[in-house]
């Protein structure tokens, strides 16, 4: 499944070696958005011109469906250079698009944001299983955004967080993963402004038991770290921090909970 996936993401990104993303998890994209809908483009602003590659454009669009933030009709994209984490955003594409406020107000988007087009078609034979592998990545993630939606979840604060020790293998060793294949546990930790745990509260979980169980090794086993390199030990009171959970399978391998969810 692995290889697979590497397969698609290559060829999604193939024109977008110059652009170093990294991988983050959905949870986190959607906790730093601002907004998040699935859109269908009406125009785009900047027709393709190498000379003027970096400059940003705007693409307008109607909103089919809103996870987050305001409805609002256009966005500013940083570049029209793939090669500087630059989009190309075509009209009458479907997309679903994560953007953020820059420090003028304005949303924008690029290709770290985790934005991505729904009626992407792929032609090249060598890869049979692309348009398949695509599709299901397109709906695995409608199908956590409907879930934030469904569930109101909200995050309060912006703040790059890593859970330095998540490895919950002692929890989840206690349950059959199976038994909750393909479904979803979305938890929100609320954190002291140390980076100590304050509070796990359940959005939509598996079980009393499980949560329970959940909550209390989450207190005694996860810590906390900021990416910023000024301030590294503390956040404001109450920051928050969203936790994504999903029962798999993949082929002949067994049943685990997954905890690191990119998609």
């Amino acid at each position: 499944m692995k290889i697979k996936y590497f397969i698609l993401f290559f060829l999604v990104t193939l024109k977008f070696y110059a652009c170093s993303c990294g991988f983050s998890t959905i949870n986190s994209k959607f906790m730093y958005a601002d907004f998040v809908a699935k859109v269908k483009v009406t125009k785009s602003l900047k027709e393709w011109n190498f000379e003027n590659a970096f400059n940003p454009y705007s693409i307008s669009f109607t909103i089919e469906e809103l996870f987050k933030g305001e409805e609002i009709t256009s966005i500013s994209l940083s570049s029209y250079s793939d090669a500087s984490c630059g989009l190309v955003i075509s009209e009458n594409s479907e997309w679903i698009i994560f953007a953020y406020k820059n420090n003028d107000n304005h949303y924008f988007t690029d290709l770290c944001s985790g934005s991505k087009q729904i009626d992407l078609v792929f032609t090249d034979s060598i890869y049979p299983n692309a348009t398949k592998n695509h599709n299901l990545m397109i709906n695995n993630t409608l199908e956590v955004l409907k879930l934030f939606k469904k569930y109101n979840v909200e995050i309060s604060n912006k703040i790059l967080l890593s859970n330095s020790k998540d490895n919950f293998s002692e929890h989840f060793n206690k349950y059959n993963a199976c038994d909750f294949l393909n479904q979803y546990g979305v938890y929100k930790v609320i954190l002291n402004a140390d980076l100590s745990i304050k509070e796990v509260i359940s959005i939509k979980g598996y079980s009393d038991e499980f949560d329970k169980g959940l909550k209390k090794i989450i207190k005694e086993k996860a810590k906390f770290i900021k990416y910023n390199r000024e301030n590294r030990s503390s956040v404001p009171q109450d920051t928050e921090w969203l936790l994504l959970i999903k029962g798999v399978q993949y082929g002949e391998q067994p049943c685990y909970f997954n905890q690191n969810i990119y998609l």
